[in-house]
This record gives structure tokens, C-alpha cells and sequence, in this order.
């Protein structure tokens, strides 16, 4: 590639959150509603099925500057070389990481209800049995439609065990953050890569954000799914969403199977590859299809499913690939072995790690070239251009990549983007779908 790559050209600050939501750049992870107090901004779910933050009054300058600072629609970052472990190495693909292994949930509990291996469940029941934080900020279900999610402050082993299985769908985890703010004692953040760019963004210019956020863990991401992929799902199974009670992902083996409970005892049940083995089927917001970071390039530690190319062949006890990139991370691996919240098993690298995980090696490869069709299909639009990036390298895997699929990608963005795939309406409430509040 030629040395014209760079990265994503930055938009002008500060842009509408209704330019960002129409653009198609908004995942709905809270931090705007947070950062205004919940007063200007709102997070609903709208009638096209998406959790959305809604505008209900003026927001200024300021605040919307401050917004768009770190929101994921705006900016993704992964950690700077300051910011990670003294003796992390670096790949382009998978950035800075420190220590890598397999790991599992020493409780056996932990490990058989979570999602994998329960590594993360595991390591935030340990920095909460530890005093080392107060809280885990995360999401569970919705007390009052239990297919869909909102965000939780947990501040015991039952609380964190209430959110596991993995809760694919929309989901708004920062919307809490105010309350994690004020609760003025520090607490761990788990969540999707754009979630803890977002985060880390944020703390730059939040002193208080910055001392209480102790850990970020994040989970290696697949894509944020909307709900409609769980809605055609419900459907099938001729269930309404009313009639249930529970509603389970993953969890109860490994990778277990989505289980719906109703309210007369009996259960709905598929399993992981009947769900998503078809990635035709799969249903990715536009955000999601140009992500520049679904690896937690900003996390200080990450955990991924570890299924040789990247899909089980069946069920199996658990294990995770988790990896610390930041001196925090590493820390807190070691100590959680030790104290045996985490099982360690092999040592692994970057082969192992590419094996694992091989669409999120195409993805890195891609998305420097579909941000540039993104950009190039909304010039001269009303709208936010497209994503900028931090720390991230996709400039440098960039100038690896044969023209040829660069012009590919590009192209083939700029055609959906133009043909308006890419776009959302103004975000409006629905009617009919109340958004529970977090529970804090």
C-alpha cells in the first residue's frame, strides 16, 4: 500500500447525537444520557427495535463537546504505549498484550452458567471479594422483558451471576455511570470494546472517572446484535415477549444454549450453532459492520472464546482466552490465579490467539478501508461523517493489504452507505416499549 494511508480524517467538534444516530455511527451505550444527567438525553427504545438516546431538550456547547469527546461514534482508542504493561509486546493485529492463557472460573458455579468459561464473572467476583472495588458496572437482564437488557451496579457474587450468559442485543451500559460516579467508591467496568474506548476517552477529561474506574475488562466482540435477530427468534417459537420469565443466551455448558423460560414452566431452547452458524442470518447494526475495535484494544484485559477456527463443534466445560494488556491487567491475572478465582491452562500467543478468533483478523484487516467508503459515501451529507480513531494501527495493517480488497471493502461500503442502508431515523421513543431503568 502506499504511504497515503492514515487514519480516519476527524470530524469537526462538537456534531448533534441525532447526526450521530442518523449517520449510523450511534451502539447506544449510555454515555451521553450519563454525561447530561439523564435530563437532555434520554436512552428508549425506539419502534425500529434499537435502544437510542433520545433528545428531549437543548443541549449545550459544552455539554456536546464533551460528549462527542468520547463517544464511540465519534472516536475509538486502544491504550498508547504509556498506558500499557512495561513488558507488553506489540502485534498489529491484536495490539498490546502482556500475558495471554487459557483460563477458566475456578468455581465450578462460575464457570458451568457463564458464558465460556466465566472468566470475567470470575475475575469481578474477586475484585468485589477483595474489597479492591465496591461495584461492577455490566448489564443483566430486564426485570420486565427478560430477552432485552439494561445496565446494573452489582456489588455481590449473586448480583454478578444475575448478568451472565452473555446478553446479546442492545444493550446501554454507561448509562449508569452517573450512579457509579456518585456513589464516590471505586468499581470495574465490563463490556464491549466501544464501551471501554468510551470510557477511557471520557476519564481524560473526568478526574473523578479517573480515579474511581479501577479495572476495565472486555469481552472480544462479535458484533452488538439487534434485537430483531431475538424478536424473528420469539417468533418462530410462536412466544410472545410477555410470556417470559427468563431468558438465556449462553450459559450452562459451553457455549450452552439459548433457553427461553415462559411463564407457565415451560422452555423454548437452540443451540449456539442452529443460532448463529449462518452469519447470513445475523442481524449487525452499520456500526457494528465498520467497528475498528471489537478486541479491546483500550481494555485491561480481555477474554474471548478459544474455539479452533473460531466455532465449537460442541459442548464442552468452558475455557477462555484471556490476555492483559496494561500493568492493572496483569496484576490482577496474577493475583486472581493465585487466589484461585481463575484456573490457569496453557500459556498461548499470537497464533493461538489468530486461531481462535480468524474473523477478527479479516475484520482489522477490512475496516481501515470501509471507514475510508463510510467517509467518502456521507461527504456533502447532513450528517457526521464517520469514525476516527486513536492508538489503534489500522493504518498500519492498511498499507499490508493488496489494493485490490482495499478498493473492494471501500466500494462495497460506500454502495450500502449510499444506497441508505447505513442510515436510522431520528431516534423517537416508542409507545409501546418502555426502557427500564439501570439497576443501581
Amino acid at each position: 500500500m502506499s504511504a497515503a494511508v492514515t487514519n480516519a480524517i476527524p470530524i469537526s467538534a462538537p456534531v448533534s447525537v441525532d447526526a450521530i444516530v442518523e449517520g449510523g455511527l450511534c451502539i447506544g451505550c449510555g454515555l451521553c444520557a450519563a454525561i447530561t444527567g439523564h435530563t437532555s438525553i434520554r436512552m428508549a427504545w425506539t419502534a425500529e427495535e434499537r435502544l437510542r438516546p433520545v433528545t428531549e431538550a437543548e443541549i449545550d456547547t459544552e455539554t456536546m463537546t464533551a460528549i462527542a469527546a468520547a463517544c464511540p461514534g465519534v472516536t475509538v482508542a486502544g491504550l498508547p504505549r504509556d498506558a500499557a504493561a512495561r513488558n507488553a509486546v506489540h502485534d498489529d493485529i491484536w495490539g498490546w498484550l502482556a500475558t495471554s492463557s487459557i483460563a477458566w472460573a475456578g468455581d465450578p458455579e462460575v464457570r458451568h452458567t457463564g458464558s465460556t468459561g466465566g472468566a470475567l464473572n470470575a475475575l469481578s467476583i474477586f475484585l468485589l471479594e477483595s474489597g479492591e472495588v465496591d461495584a461492577i458496572l455490566h448489564v443483566g437482564p430486564d426485570p420486565q422483558y427478560a430477552a432485552r437488557s439494561r445496565a446494573q451496579l452489582s456489588r455481590t457474587r449473586a448480583d454478578v451471576l444475575s448478568g451472565n450468559g452473555s446478553r446479546y442485543g442492545p444493550t446501554a451500559p454507561l448509562e449508569a455511570l452517573g450512579s457509579a460516579l456518585a456513589a464516590g467508591k471505586p468499581f470495574a467496568f465490563v463490556g464491549k470494546p466501544c464501551d471501554v474506548s468510551a470510557l477511557r476517552l471520557r476519564a481524560r477529561d473526568d478526574a473523578a472517572l479517573a480515579e474511581l474506574c479501577r479495572v476495565h475488562l472486555a469481552l472480544v466482540c462479535g458484533g452488538q446484535s439487534e434485537f430483531s435477530k431475538t424478536a424473528d427468534l420469539l417468533a418462530n417459537w410462536q412466544v410472545e415477549e410477555k410470556q417470559l420469565t427468563d431468558f438465556r443466551y449462553r450459559g450452562h455448558g459451553n457455549p450452552g444454549p439459548t433457553t427461553a423460560t415462559l411463564s407457565d414452566g415451560n422452555t423454548r431452547q437452540i443451540s449456539y450453532l442452529e443460532l448463529w452458524e449462518d452469519e447470513t442470518s445475523w442481524a449487525l447494526p452499520h456500526r457494528c459492520k465498520i467497528c475498528p475495535d471489537a478486541i479491546g484494544m483500550a481494555a485491561d484485559i480481555i477474554a474471548a472464546d478459544c474455539w479452533p477456527g473460531g466455532a465449537p463443534t460442541g459442548e464442552d466445560a468452558g475455557e477462555n482466552a484471556v490476555a492483559a494488556r496494561s500493568g492493572v491487567g496483569e496484576d490482577l491475572l496474577k493475583r486472581a490465579f493465585v487466589a484461585g478465582a481463575l484456573t490457569r491452562g496453557n500459556t498461548i500467543g499470537i497464533d493461538d490467539l489468530n486461531t481462535f478468533q480468524p474473523h477478527q483478523i479479516r475484520k482489522r484487516e477490512a475496516v481501515w478501508a470501509r471507514l475510508a467508503g463510510h467517509r467518502a459515501a456521507m461527504r456533502g451529507e447532513d450528517a457526521h461523517g464517520t469514525l476516527t480513531t486513536q492508538d489503534l494501527g489500522i493504518d498500519r495493517i492498511a498499507r499490508d493489504q493488496q489494493r485490490t480488497r482495499l478498493l473492494n471493502e471501500a466500494r462495497g461500503t460506500r454502495r450500502r452507505v449510499a444506497a441508505g442502508r447505513a442510515r436510522e431515523p431520528k431516534p423517537v421513543a416508542s409507545r409501546q416499549m418502555a426502557h427500564s431503568q439501570p439497576n443501581i
